[in-house]
């Protein structure tokens, strides 16, 4: 498998939050997706964010895990769900397209699509060549 997607440089990334830090690849950005304000959540591996394309009609969901590698317990945790992310399917899940390490903060961030095209969804995957880390 392809070598994981790793942002070294801040113009790579771009920040849509300040507190708690959330950063994106600019690329996403470039695509026409934007940070919708309704979508946002948090949970014990951390903070989820929605993003709707201008049309508003295309979303993608991107999960920043907090502490990946706090302790083995908190890896494995999100190993297992990237693990069941990756080979579960289901009406009721969105589907999984990668995931990446922002270097310069030290988190991990997934990626979920929701309301995607397939050509939108193609396009994302070639661009950033996403895969498990």
């Amino acid at each position: 498998s392809p070598a994981p997607l790793s942002f070294s440089t801040m113009s790579e990334v771009v920040l849509v939050q300040e507190y708690p830090a959330f950063y994106v690849p600019k690329f996403l950005l470039d695509l026409g997706f934007e940070v919708d304000p309704t979508g946002n959540g948090e949970g014990s591996l951390g903070t989820v964010k929605k993003f709707k394309n201008r049309d508003g009609i295309q979303a993608i969901t991107i999960k920043k895990c907090t502490n990946p590698l706090e302790s083995k317990v908190r890896a494995q945790l999100i190993l297992r769900e990237l693990i069941n992310l990756r080979t579960i399917k289901h009406e009721n899940l969105l589907d999984f397209m990668g995931s990446y390490m922002a270097t310069d903060d030290g988190v991990m961030s997934v990626w979920y699509s929701g309301i995607c095209t397939p050509e939108t969804f193609a396009l994302i995957r070639r661009i950033s060549s996403l895969s498990l880390v």
